[in-house]
């Protein structure tokens, strides 16, 4: 019994330091892990912080990405019905479901084609042919694309929004018109309405860059104002004076008072001065030699002092401006 006594002392002796050892072991092991803990804290921070950063850059360049990404699309819309027909290739158009805007305030969901070779360009459903006519609704959302309809000389017009802000920017290409062929239309609350299909055929060369830009301002949004390169110091000079840094780029497309000066004065000159020289000298090779002058100086005025071509790239840059 005592040595049973001893044994079990003993026994009980020999467990306490490991017990300390283990508290010991235990508290290291619980100032690790909370260290590490604080480490995780702090990089989980750090990442947050940068995924923020990512978001806001992302946010921030998310305008100029969405501009190119509708002149991409708008620049590479095919329009099947102004193609030249064939007897053997039956033409395909391609309905799209669009959000069509009536008015300010109601809305329909259709699937549609966009008919651009008509004075008055509508979208002709796919489950009925009825027509949405430009001159009749506000406009529609198409490829996630903002589409407006605006009156512009004798057409009415369907036009893609490539700038959204305080200032909004549309545009439209060239319109060739070759002719005009009247429609038999229907109206039952205007029975006066009629349309007419625009023939087109290969642009010329000097109209494939041409565009007509639409502004609204902020005071204003219903007031699509139109703007073209040989406008632009006019529409600059009455409504970008409020602002400076638009105005400032907006007149680096207008043509240079000495380009103009030489360009209006510089062939008549020329000939009225050769006329001159050859009534007082009656030798037909000076008026040769100072006629073939005067035309290749008339020629490198319009190529090398000629206006900047104002592209969409170059409009966007002057709206971004109206700040």
């Amino acid at each position: 019994m005592q040595l049973s006594d001893y044994q079990s002392t003993e026994v009980v002796s020999l467990m306490m330091p490991q017990l300390e050892t283990s508290d010991i072991r235990d508290s290291i092991v619980a100032k690790l892990s909370w260290t590490h803990h604080l480490v995780l804290i702090s990089q989980t921070k750090t990442r947050n912080l940068f995924l923020l950063c990512v978001l806001i850059l992302t946010l921030v360049n998310a305008a100029p990405c969405q501009q190119v990404s509708v002149l991409e699309k708008t620049g590479k819309r095919t329009i099947p019905d102004v193609e030249v027909p064939s007897l053997h290739v039956a033409p395909v158009i391609y309905y799209k479901p669009a959000l069509i805007l009536l008015n300010l305030y109601d809305t329909v969901s259709e699937t549609v084609y966009w008919r651009r070779n008509f004075t008055d360009q509508f979208l002709e459903t796919w489950a009925d042919s009825r027509m949405y006519p430009a001159s009749r609704i506000f406009g529609f959302i198409q490829d996630s694309i903002y589409f407006r309809s605006t009156a512009w000389i004798d057409y009415h017009l369907f036009v893609p929004r490539i700038y959204s802000g305080p200032v909004n920017l549309y545009y439209t290409r060239y319109i060739q018109n070759l002719g005009e062929i009247r429609m038999i239309s229907r109206d039952t609350q205007n029975p006066d309405y009629h349309n007419s299909m625009i023939v087109t055929g290969d642009v010329p060369r000097r109209y494939a860059n041409e565009f007509t830009y639409f502004v609204t301002f902020p005071w204003d949004t219903l007031h699509m104002i139109p703007v073209t390169r040989k406008g632009i110091s006019d529409f600059a000079k009455t409504y970008l004076r409020a602002y400076p840094d638009a105005y400032r780029e907006a007149m680096k497309y207008e043509r240079s008072s000495a380009s103009k000066v030489l360009t209006y004065t510089l062939l008549p000159v020329a000939v009225i001065g050769t006329t001159a020289f050859l009534v007082t000298e009656g030798n037909p090779a000076y008026f040769m030699v100072i006629g073939a002058g005067a035309l290749v100086a008339y020629i490198s005025v319009k190529i090398f002092i000629k206006p900047r071509m104002l592209d969409p790239q170059g409009m966007i840059g002057i709206i971004e401006k109206c700040k």
